[in-house]
């Protein structure tokens, strides 16, 4: 939500997604940013997550990406 609320994407997606994020340029995020109306988010998983730096190395990838491990179980 950070490029319709604040004109870009957080540090740390930048920072973990890297090149493969859409980039805008700067009138593309003013145009952006409070371009919504309304915003409503619903989220429902039924994942346990744990942060997992080690992810960090390695291929890039969406999967990757959140830095988690996800397990039905709880530890």
């Amino acid at each position: 939500m950070d490029p319709i609320t604040n004109e870009d994407y957080p540090h740390s997606m930048d920072s973990f997604v890297g090149n493969r994020l859409l980039k805008f340029s700067e009138e593309e995020s003013k145009m952006l940013k409070g371009s919504f109306d309304f915003l409503s988010l619903n989220y429902y998983t039924t994942l346990y997550a744990a942060y997992a730096p080690q992810l960090n190395s390695g291929n890039k990838s969406y999967s990757i990406d959140p830095h988690v491990n996800q397990s039905r179980k709880h530890n």
